[in-house]
């Protein structure tokens, strides 16, 4: 529809991003220079830890989850359980991990060929040896609080 020409593909990483920034490295990409004046948005959907998990969770079971209101339940959840806290963050499974790797692994090499041919591999290949899985809340911990 819009032709493999017309389109800008770019790698989500800081490291890959314009002076290390994803706003100035969108700014950049479509040919527009950056102002300081531009008003940069408050961080937004930042990652729930493990007790925001358990409480958002047992809240959508109770019906309060999303819905076409605004969501004061999820608003709580994501300005008080977004620790960042390594025994609160959310790690999934190390077979859905690996699973996910798997599975994207093809695609990946595509947009690779496709449009960073002058790359090895699209993302660092992940070393799951030592991965520690974190996805459920075992022990409620004062200093959590």
């Amino acid at each position: 529809m819009f032709g493999k020409e017309n389109i800008i593909v770019r790698l989500f990483n800081k490291n890959e991003f314009y002076q290390g920034d994803l706003l100035k490295d969108f700014i950049h990409s479509i040919g527009l220079e950056w102002d300081n004046k531009f008003r940069i948005p408050e961080r937004e959907n930042e990652t729930l830890d493990l007790i925001g998990f358990e409480l958002q969770g047992r809240l959508n079971k109770l019906g309060c989850g999303w819905n076409n209101k605004i969501n004061s339940t999820m608003e709580f959840s994501e300005k008080y359980f977004t620790s960042k806290d390594p025994h609160l963050k959310f790690q999934p499974a190390k077979e859905v991990t690996q699973s996910y790797m798997d599975y994207f692994e093809e695609s990946n090499e595509w947009v690779r060929q496709e449009f960073f041919p002058h790359k090895e591999r699209l993302f660092p290949k992940k070393d799951l040896s030592n991965y520690k899985e974190n996805y459920e809340l075992k022990e409620m911990k004062p200093e959590y609080w």
